[in-house]
């Protein structure tokens, strides 16, 4: 449990940090439901950390039912460009096709960098928190209610018909 301050207000943040073992994950199903966001982090200089995310990822993606968790890739090491095992086009193709935000960082020379990158996903995750918030004050607005309760039962006639409709 960390505490940290966003956007003026003190927020409570538990961080669950597991590692990649060789006989599998060590993180269990039920805590990939209960995270509001999952970072993954790689080293640019080790290409297997890089590749095995992928495996990763597909793991979360098949456990996780809320589509609103927030991913990252975080690529750790970038003061060591030039000992880059990956390139920024890869990363940027996997963050593509797993929507993952993209973070590039140096824990040993850039402390800030690592910082920013954690403050962003926390943003994005009240980001998504308020969104929903919005959505749940707006279906408890009566008038809405109504309409869908209307609605509703319109389109499951709606489907009768079409499914009843003459064809040549």
């Amino acid at each position: 449990t960390q505490q940290c301050t966003l956007d003026g207000k003190t927020i409570t943040v538990h961080v669950l940090d597991t590692a990649w073992q060789a006989n599998g994950f060590s993180i269990k199903d039920d805590q990939i439901v209960w995270a509001d966001a999952i970072i993954m982090v790689y080293s640019i200089t080790d290409r297997k950390s890089f590749e095995k995310l992928r495996e990763v990822a597909d793991y979360i993606i098949s456990k996780k039912t809320d589509s609103k968790t927030v991913l990252a890739l975080v690529a750790n090491k970038s003061d060591l460009v030039h000992m880059s095992c990956v390139t920024n086009l890869e990363a940027t193709q996997f963050c593509a096709e797993y929507n993952c935000l993209f973070f590039e960082t140096s824990a040993s020379e850039n402390y800030n960098s690592v910082t920013n990158a954690y403050m962003s996903v926390c943003k994005q995750v009240k980001s998504n928190y308020k969104k929903r918030e919005k959505i749940s004050k707006f279906m408890q607005n009566p008038a809405i209610k109504a309409k869908l309760q209307i609605r509703n039962p319109i389109r499951g006639l709606e489907m009768k018909w079409r499914s009843r409709a003459p064809t040549m």
